[in-house]
Protein backbone atom coordinates (compact mmCIF):
# COMPACT_ATOMS: atom_id res chain seq x y z
CA UNK A 1 0.00 0.00 0.00
CA UNK A 2 1.36 3.43 -0.99
CA UNK A 3 2.04 6.02 1.70
CA UNK A 4 -0.24 8.99 1.12
CA UNK A 5 1.63 12.03 -0.18
CA UNK A 6 -0.73 14.50 1.49
CA UNK A 7 -0.28 12.87 4.89
CA UNK A 8 3.50 13.06 4.52
CA UNK A 9 3.42 16.75 3.69
CA UNK A 10 1.05 17.60 6.54
CA UNK A 11 3.19 15.62 8.97
CA UNK A 12 6.26 17.51 7.74
CA UNK A 13 4.32 20.79 8.32
CA UNK A 14 4.92 21.91 4.75
CA UNK A 15 1.18 22.33 4.16
CA UNK A 16 -1.78 22.38 6.53
CA UNK A 17 -4.98 20.35 6.56
CA UNK A 18 -7.00 23.10 4.88
CA UNK A 19 -4.57 23.34 1.98
CA UNK A 20 -4.57 19.57 1.59
CA UNK A 21 -8.38 19.48 1.52
CA UNK A 22 -8.48 22.25 -1.11
CA UNK A 23 -6.00 20.39 -3.31
CA UNK A 24 -7.90 17.10 -2.91
CA UNK A 25 -11.11 18.83 -4.00
CA UNK A 26 -9.31 20.17 -7.07
CA UNK A 27 -7.87 16.72 -7.78
CA UNK A 28 -11.27 15.06 -7.49
CA UNK A 29 -12.75 17.59 -9.87
CA UNK A 30 -10.06 17.78 -12.54
CA UNK A 31 -7.70 14.86 -11.88
CA UNK A 32 -3.90 15.12 -11.89
CA UNK A 33 -1.13 14.41 -9.39
CA UNK A 34 -1.59 15.80 -5.89
CA UNK A 35 1.96 17.13 -5.62
CA UNK A 36 1.65 18.96 -8.93
CA UNK A 37 -1.66 20.48 -7.86
CA UNK A 38 -0.19 21.71 -4.57
CA UNK A 39 2.64 23.41 -6.46
CA UNK A 40 0.26 24.90 -9.02
CA UNK A 41 -2.00 26.26 -6.27
CA UNK A 42 1.05 27.98 -4.71
CA UNK A 43 0.76 26.08 -1.42
CA UNK A 44 4.42 25.11 -1.73
CA UNK A 45 7.26 25.22 -4.23
CA UNK A 46 8.67 22.21 -6.02
CA UNK A 47 11.92 22.51 -4.06
CA UNK A 48 9.95 22.54 -0.78
CA UNK A 49 8.08 19.44 -1.94
CA UNK A 50 11.26 17.54 -2.78
CA UNK A 51 13.08 18.56 0.43
CA UNK A 52 10.12 17.65 2.63
CA UNK A 53 9.63 14.25 1.04
CA UNK A 54 13.36 13.53 1.10
CA UNK A 55 13.57 14.32 4.82
CA UNK A 56 10.31 12.62 5.80
CA UNK A 57 11.11 9.39 3.94
CA UNK A 58 14.84 9.46 4.77
CA UNK A 59 15.65 9.20 1.08
CA UNK A 60 18.35 11.10 -0.82
CA UNK A 61 17.17 13.30 -3.68
CA UNK A 62 18.82 13.57 -7.07
CA UNK A 63 18.72 16.58 -9.41
CA UNK A 64 17.91 14.98 -12.75
CA UNK A 65 19.16 17.94 -14.78
CA UNK A 66 22.71 17.31 -13.52
CA UNK A 67 22.86 13.80 -14.98
CA UNK A 68 24.80 13.81 -18.25
CA UNK A 69 24.43 10.20 -19.34
CA UNK A 70 23.39 6.74 -18.18
CA UNK A 71 25.27 3.56 -19.23
CA UNK A 72 23.28 1.41 -21.68
CA UNK A 73 23.52 -1.69 -19.49
CA UNK A 74 21.87 0.29 -16.66
CA UNK A 75 19.10 1.72 -18.82
CA UNK A 76 18.26 -1.74 -20.10
CA UNK A 77 17.29 -2.94 -16.63
CA UNK A 78 13.95 -1.09 -16.77
CA UNK A 79 11.83 -1.28 -19.97
CA UNK A 80 11.02 2.16 -21.38
CA UNK A 81 7.26 1.66 -21.09
CA UNK A 82 7.62 0.82 -17.38
CA UNK A 83 9.86 3.86 -16.87
CA UNK A 84 7.22 6.05 -18.50
CA UNK A 85 4.28 4.60 -16.58
CA UNK A 86 5.97 4.66 -13.17
CA UNK A 87 7.94 7.89 -13.72
CA UNK A 88 11.27 6.27 -12.93
CA UNK A 89 14.83 6.50 -14.23
CA UNK A 90 17.53 3.86 -13.58
CA UNK A 91 20.77 5.57 -12.49
CA UNK A 92 23.42 3.01 -11.60
CA UNK A 93 24.17 -0.53 -10.44
CA UNK A 94 25.74 -1.31 -7.07
CA UNK A 95 26.74 -4.36 -5.05
CA UNK A 96 28.30 -6.11 -8.05
CA UNK A 97 25.20 -5.58 -10.14
CA UNK A 98 22.70 -6.84 -7.55
CA UNK A 99 21.22 -3.43 -6.61
CA UNK A 100 19.69 -0.94 -9.00
CA UNK A 101 19.59 2.72 -7.95
CA UNK A 102 16.60 4.52 -9.45
CA UNK A 103 15.23 8.06 -9.38
CA UNK A 104 11.48 8.07 -8.80
CA UNK A 105 8.73 10.66 -8.74
CA UNK A 106 6.87 8.54 -6.17
CA UNK A 107 9.41 6.54 -4.13
CA UNK A 108 6.78 6.11 -1.40
CA UNK A 109 4.65 3.99 -3.75
CA UNK A 110 5.28 0.41 -2.58
CA UNK A 111 3.39 -1.07 -5.52
CA UNK A 112 5.71 0.69 -7.95
CA UNK A 113 8.74 -0.61 -6.06
CA UNK A 114 7.41 -4.17 -6.29
CA UNK A 115 6.93 -3.75 -10.03
CA UNK A 116 10.50 -2.53 -10.46
CA UNK A 117 11.85 -5.48 -8.49
CA UNK A 118 9.82 -7.83 -10.64
CA UNK A 119 10.90 -6.48 -14.04
CA UNK A 120 14.56 -5.96 -13.12
CA UNK A 121 14.99 -8.98 -10.79
CA UNK A 122 17.21 -6.76 -8.69
CA UNK A 123 17.13 -5.08 -5.31
CA UNK A 124 15.78 -1.54 -5.78
CA UNK A 125 17.33 1.44 -4.01
CA UNK A 126 15.03 4.44 -4.65
CA UNK A 127 16.02 8.08 -4.70
CA UNK A 128 13.66 11.02 -4.95
CA UNK A 129 13.67 12.71 -8.36
CA UNK A 130 14.53 16.36 -7.84
CA UNK A 131 12.17 17.41 -10.62
CA UNK A 132 9.51 14.70 -10.34
CA UNK A 133 6.91 15.98 -12.77
CA UNK A 134 9.38 16.37 -15.64
CA UNK A 135 10.89 12.93 -15.09
CA UNK A 136 8.62 11.18 -17.59
CA UNK A 137 9.64 13.31 -20.53
CA UNK A 138 13.33 13.41 -19.67
CA UNK A 139 13.66 9.73 -18.85
CA UNK A 140 11.97 8.73 -22.11
CA UNK A 141 14.36 10.95 -24.04
CA UNK A 142 17.31 9.24 -22.44
CA UNK A 143 15.96 5.69 -22.53
CA UNK A 144 14.66 5.71 -26.09
CA UNK A 145 17.24 7.85 -27.90
CA UNK A 146 20.36 7.36 -25.84
CA UNK A 147 20.92 11.13 -25.93
CA UNK A 148 22.40 13.05 -22.96
CA UNK A 149 19.93 13.39 -20.13
CA UNK A 150 20.56 17.06 -19.35
CA UNK A 151 18.89 19.55 -21.71
CA UNK A 152 21.06 21.56 -24.10
CA UNK A 153 22.03 25.06 -22.95
CA UNK A 154 20.03 27.92 -24.48
CA UNK A 155 21.53 29.64 -27.54
CA UNK A 156 23.44 32.88 -27.10
CA UNK A 157 21.21 35.41 -28.92
CA UNK A 158 21.92 39.12 -29.50
CA UNK A 159 19.89 41.72 -27.61
CA UNK A 160 17.31 43.55 -29.76
CA UNK A 161 15.41 46.44 -28.20
CA UNK A 162 14.92 47.22 -24.53
CA UNK A 163 11.59 45.50 -23.75
CA UNK A 164 11.57 42.76 -21.14
CA UNK A 165 10.31 39.56 -22.79
CA UNK A 166 9.83 35.99 -21.56
CA UNK A 167 9.33 32.89 -23.67
CA UNK A 168 7.35 30.32 -21.70
CA UNK A 169 6.89 26.77 -23.04
CA UNK A 170 4.12 24.73 -21.49
CA UNK A 171 2.70 21.24 -21.64
CA UNK A 172 2.59 18.00 -19.66
CA UNK A 173 6.36 18.09 -19.16
CA UNK A 174 6.55 21.64 -17.74
CA UNK A 175 6.22 22.24 -14.02
CA UNK A 176 8.78 24.74 -12.81
CA UNK A 177 7.11 27.59 -14.68
CA UNK A 178 3.46 26.97 -15.52
CA UNK A 179 1.64 29.24 -17.96
CA UNK A 180 -1.67 28.87 -16.12
CA UNK A 181 -0.04 30.02 -12.87
CA UNK A 182 1.50 33.02 -14.66
CA UNK A 183 -1.88 33.86 -16.17
CA UNK A 184 -3.59 33.72 -12.77
CA UNK A 185 -0.92 35.98 -11.25
CA UNK A 186 -1.41 38.49 -14.08
CA UNK A 187 -5.20 38.50 -13.67
CA UNK A 188 -5.00 39.02 -9.91
CA UNK A 189 -2.42 41.81 -10.41
CA UNK A 190 -4.65 43.77 -12.84
CA UNK A 191 -5.89 47.13 -11.58
CA UNK A 192 -7.77 48.68 -14.53
CA UNK A 193 -8.45 46.38 -17.46
CA UNK A 194 -8.06 42.79 -18.67
CA UNK A 195 -8.80 41.95 -22.30
CA UNK A 196 -8.69 38.35 -23.49
CA UNK A 197 -9.13 36.92 -26.99
CA UNK A 198 -9.27 33.18 -27.59
CA UNK A 199 -10.97 30.78 -30.02
CA UNK A 200 -11.73 28.28 -27.24
CA UNK A 201 -12.71 29.31 -23.72
CA UNK A 202 -13.24 26.43 -21.31
CA UNK A 203 -11.66 27.66 -18.05
CA UNK A 204 -10.85 25.74 -14.92
CA UNK A 205 -12.26 26.83 -11.58
CA UNK A 206 -9.15 28.87 -10.72
CA UNK A 207 -9.24 31.00 -13.88
CA UNK A 208 -13.01 31.43 -13.71
CA UNK A 209 -12.76 32.64 -10.11
CA UNK A 210 -9.87 34.98 -10.96
CA UNK A 211 -11.79 36.65 -13.80
CA UNK A 212 -14.95 37.00 -11.71
CA UNK A 213 -12.97 38.40 -8.78
CA UNK A 214 -11.29 40.95 -11.04
CA UNK A 215 -14.62 42.16 -12.41
CA UNK A 216 -16.18 42.32 -8.94
CA UNK A 217 -13.35 44.50 -7.62
CA UNK A 218 -13.87 47.03 -10.42
CA UNK A 219 -11.45 45.87 -13.11
CA UNK A 220 -12.93 46.02 -16.61
CA UNK A 221 -12.78 42.48 -17.97
CA UNK A 222 -13.48 41.90 -21.67
CA UNK A 223 -13.61 38.40 -23.16
CA UNK A 224 -13.67 38.23 -26.97
CA UNK A 225 -14.54 34.84 -28.48
CA UNK A 226 -15.72 33.87 -31.97
CA UNK A 227 -19.45 33.73 -32.57
CA UNK A 228 -19.00 30.39 -34.34
CA UNK A 229 -16.34 27.76 -33.76
CA UNK A 230 -15.53 24.40 -35.29
CA UNK A 231 -16.67 22.28 -32.31
CA UNK A 232 -20.24 22.14 -31.05
CA UNK A 233 -19.24 20.50 -27.76
CA UNK A 234 -16.62 23.15 -27.02
CA UNK A 235 -19.13 25.89 -27.81
CA UNK A 236 -21.66 24.38 -25.41
CA UNK A 237 -19.04 23.94 -22.68
CA UNK A 238 -17.80 27.51 -23.19
CA UNK A 239 -21.32 28.93 -23.09
CA UNK A 240 -22.01 27.17 -19.79
CA UNK A 241 -19.69 29.68 -18.06
CA UNK A 242 -21.34 32.79 -19.53
CA UNK A 243 -23.88 33.18 -16.74
CA UNK A 244 -21.23 33.22 -14.01
CA UNK A 245 -19.11 35.71 -15.94
CA UNK A 246 -21.95 38.04 -16.88
CA UNK A 247 -23.32 38.12 -13.32
CA UNK A 248 -19.91 39.32 -12.11
CA UNK A 249 -19.75 42.09 -14.72
CA UNK A 250 -17.47 40.50 -17.31
CA UNK A 251 -18.13 41.80 -20.85
CA UNK A 252 -18.47 38.98 -23.37
CA UNK A 253 -18.16 39.94 -27.02
CA UNK A 254 -18.71 37.52 -29.90
CA UNK A 255 -16.55 38.11 -32.96
CA UNK A 256 -18.65 37.92 -36.13
CA UNK A 257 -16.00 37.87 -38.89
CA UNK A 258 -15.01 34.21 -38.85
CA UNK A 259 -13.04 32.06 -36.42
CA UNK A 260 -11.04 34.44 -34.26
CA UNK A 261 -7.80 32.56 -33.67
CA UNK A 262 -5.75 35.20 -31.85
CA UNK A 263 -4.77 34.05 -28.36
CA UNK A 264 -3.89 37.21 -26.47
CA UNK A 265 -4.24 38.82 -23.08
CA UNK A 266 -3.46 42.47 -22.32
CA UNK A 267 -3.28 43.59 -18.70
CA UNK A 268 -3.68 47.33 -18.00
CA UNK A 269 -2.10 48.06 -21.41
CA UNK A 270 1.24 47.30 -19.75
CA UNK A 271 1.71 43.53 -20.03
CA UNK A 272 0.84 41.30 -22.99
CA UNK A 273 0.64 37.52 -23.13
CA UNK A 274 0.17 35.84 -26.48
CA UNK A 275 1.11 32.64 -28.26
CA UNK A 276 -0.45 29.26 -28.95
CA UNK A 277 -2.22 28.68 -25.61
CA UNK A 278 -6.01 28.56 -25.63
CA UNK A 279 -7.87 29.41 -22.44
CA UNK A 280 -8.97 25.85 -21.77
CA UNK A 281 -7.91 23.04 -19.49
CA UNK A 282 -6.66 20.80 -22.29
CA UNK A 283 -4.35 23.50 -23.62
CA UNK A 284 -2.93 24.15 -20.14
CA UNK A 285 -2.46 20.51 -19.17
CA UNK A 286 -2.00 18.32 -22.25
CA UNK A 287 -0.93 20.32 -25.30
CA UNK A 288 2.63 21.42 -25.97
CA UNK A 289 2.39 25.21 -26.30
CA UNK A 290 4.58 28.31 -26.22
CA UNK A 291 3.72 31.79 -25.00
CA UNK A 292 5.43 35.17 -25.14
CA UNK A 293 5.10 37.59 -22.24
CA UNK A 294 6.00 41.18 -23.12
CA UNK A 295 6.47 43.77 -20.36
CA UNK A 296 6.25 46.86 -22.57
CA UNK A 297 3.62 49.62 -22.75
CA UNK A 298 4.25 50.45 -26.40
CA UNK A 299 3.83 46.84 -27.53
CA UNK A 300 0.79 46.37 -25.26
CA UNK A 301 -0.81 49.49 -26.75
CA UNK A 302 -0.38 48.05 -30.24
CA UNK A 303 -1.89 44.73 -29.19
CA UNK A 304 -4.76 46.55 -27.47
CA UNK A 305 -5.44 48.46 -30.70
CA UNK A 306 -5.77 45.12 -32.51
CA UNK A 307 -8.15 43.90 -29.81
CA UNK A 308 -10.25 47.07 -30.22
CA UNK A 309 -10.57 46.24 -33.89
CA UNK A 310 -11.90 42.81 -32.86
CA UNK A 311 -14.32 44.52 -30.45
CA UNK A 312 -15.68 46.71 -33.25
CA UNK A 313 -16.48 43.59 -35.24
CA UNK A 314 -18.09 41.80 -32.31
CA UNK A 315 -21.55 41.75 -30.75
CA UNK A 316 -21.91 42.38 -27.02
CA UNK A 317 -23.70 39.56 -25.19
CA UNK A 318 -26.27 41.13 -22.86
CA UNK A 319 -27.24 39.45 -19.55
CA UNK A 320 -30.97 39.63 -20.28
CA UNK A 321 -30.37 38.18 -23.73
CA UNK A 322 -28.45 35.30 -22.19
CA UNK A 323 -31.05 34.59 -19.52
CA UNK A 324 -33.75 34.35 -22.20
CA UNK A 325 -32.21 31.30 -23.90
CA UNK A 326 -34.32 28.08 -23.92
CA UNK A 327 -34.30 25.85 -20.84
CA UNK A 328 -33.24 22.85 -22.92
CA UNK A 329 -30.17 24.74 -24.07
CA UNK A 330 -29.22 25.39 -20.43
CA UNK A 331 -29.53 21.72 -19.55
CA UNK A 332 -27.36 20.68 -22.50
CA UNK A 333 -24.70 23.29 -21.63
CA UNK A 334 -24.52 22.09 -18.02
CA UNK A 335 -24.29 18.46 -19.12
CA UNK A 336 -21.45 19.21 -21.54
CA UNK A 337 -19.64 21.27 -18.88
CA UNK A 338 -18.98 18.05 -16.94
CA UNK A 339 -16.79 16.95 -19.85
CA UNK A 340 -14.78 20.20 -19.89
CA UNK A 341 -11.43 18.62 -18.90
CA UNK A 342 -11.65 16.33 -21.94
CA UNK A 343 -12.51 18.99 -24.54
Amino acid sequence: MAIRLGDLLVKAKVINESQLKAALVEQQKWGGKLGELLVRMNFLTEDMLVKALSKQMSLPSVALETIQSIPPHVKSKIPSDVARDLVVLPLQLRDEGKTLVVAMAEPQNLKHLDTLRSVSRLRILPQLAGRPFEAVSLSLTSLQTGSPFAPSPPPDLPVLGDAAVQIVPSGPQATRIRIDAILLAAVYAARREIVLTTPYFVPGEALLTALRSAALRGVRVILIVPERIDSTLVRLASDSYNGDLLSAGVEIRRFRDGLLHTKSIVIDEEITLFGTVNLDIRSFELNFEVSLIVYDRSFSAEMRALQRDYEARSALLLPEQWRARPRLRRLVENAVQTMSPLL
